[in-house]
């Protein structure tokens, strides 16, 4: 019993220091820093209809791909984006965006982020984290 919970408390654990340690950056070599924003939402619940808005105060030196940002939000268990926008906010510590959700945006646990997010960087052996959060769709 205690070899199958390994796996789990082992992945519990590295979720936590992810967590806790905010922008995780990663050197590789002098100058060459990857850096993951961490996101939040404006508000934790949000009505179907109205405003959602996605915000950082982490500063990441990442390069803006051609044509900016995608940042897409959809239902969980569905990962297909129910709406996207584009924005060239910078990740300089005040980047803000702004969806409007659809009045018939399922109900329940949903997820936003940025979707172009450049994981080429990432090593082969390692898990890649995305800029993205949950919040929660209620109705009107």
């Amino acid at each position: 019993m205690l070899e199958r919970t390994r796996p789990v408390l082992g992945l519990a654990v590295l979720t936590a220091c992810v967590l806790v340690s905010g922008c995780a950056v990663q050197r590789e070599g002098p100058g060459d820093t990857n850096c993951v924003p961490r996101m939040s939402v404006s508000s934790g619940e949000v009505v179907r209809g109205e405003v959602v808005t996605l915000v950082t105060a982490d500063v990441c030196e990442v390069e803006l791909p051609s044509g900016g940002w995608r940042v897409s939000a959809g239902h969980v268990g569905d990962g297909t984006a129910v709406i996207v926008a584009e924005t060239d906010e910078a990740l300089d510590g005040s980047f803000e965006v702004s969806l409007e959700l659809p009045a018939d945006f399922p109900t329940g646990d949903a997820w936003i982020g940025i979707e172009n997010w450049d994981y080429s960087t990432c090593a082969d052996a390692g898990s890649c984290a995305g800029p993205s959060t949950v919040f929660t769709v209620v109705a009107a």
